[in-house]
């Protein structure tokens, strides 16, 4: 996947805003982040999809082809279907309908993964004035397929490890790596090999010995 980029001084055109028909290709685990702002960890995901009908041209910095791609935008959420998690949200009005109980206690998100929708892009102004697209609503795409022109890209910590898709681009991949579940793959807990007799014994008598500590 190729992303189109600030690149000496030039800048890929705003997503026009309202409704787009899209085909989301990426479902990504980013791991537990970190917020500054509610002083909380939680667990990640992103989703990324593709434009239909909307197109850039986008030079490779490795092969300096160019190629003519859909315009992709992405959303990240907190992995949780609480009743006031964004994810949530989203997932309803995309299915047009609630989770029931039994589908709240475990819904696999995977299953978003080449699904087509329609997605209500927002204008925003960031503090320093610069506008950009946002997804404000994806909605249910009826009467009509999609195909993704990328290929579908899935990415889970615990499932796949160290092999990042080198499709993802390097924001993802930044979050993957910083996150606490994949330092642990990289700087795996070895085990403790059980104690010698000897150094069983010792304990024990160091134990009895502190039994004999008032406080």
């Amino acid at each position: 996947m190729l992303t189109a980029r600030s690149n000496g001084g030039t800048t890929a055109p705003l997503i026009p805003s309202g409704l787009q028909e899209a085909v989301c290709y990426v479902v990504c685990d980013l791991g537990t982040e970190y917020s500054e702002v509610f002083k909380t960890s939680s667990r990640k995901i992103v989703l990324v999809w593709e434009i239909a009908g909307l197109r850039i041209d986008i030079e490779d910095k490795e092969t300096h082809e160019k190629k003519n791609l859909p315009r992709v935008i992405s959303k990240q959420y907190t992995l949780s279907l609480s009743e006031k998690a964004n994810l949530r949200h989203d997932l309803a009005s995309w299915r047009g309908r609630d989770f029931t109980p039994a589908e709240e206690k475990g819904f696999n998100v995977n299953n978003v993964l080449g699904a087509p929708c329609l997605l209500n892009i927002v204008h925003k102004t960031k503090q320093d004035g610069t506008v950009y697209a946002a997804i404000g609503a994806v909605i249910t795409l009826k009467g009509k397929k999609l195909k993704a022109e990328n290929p579908l890209v899935l990415y889970g910590i615990e499932e796949h490890g160290k092999a990042i898709p080198e499709s993802l681009p390097e924001w993802i991949v930044n979050k993957i790596k910083a996150s606490p579940e994949y330092q642990a793959i990289l700087n795996p807990v070895v085990d403790q090999p059980p104690p010698s007799d000897e150094e069983a014994a010792a304990s024990e008598n160091q134990s009895a010995t502190d039994d004999d500590i008032p406080f």
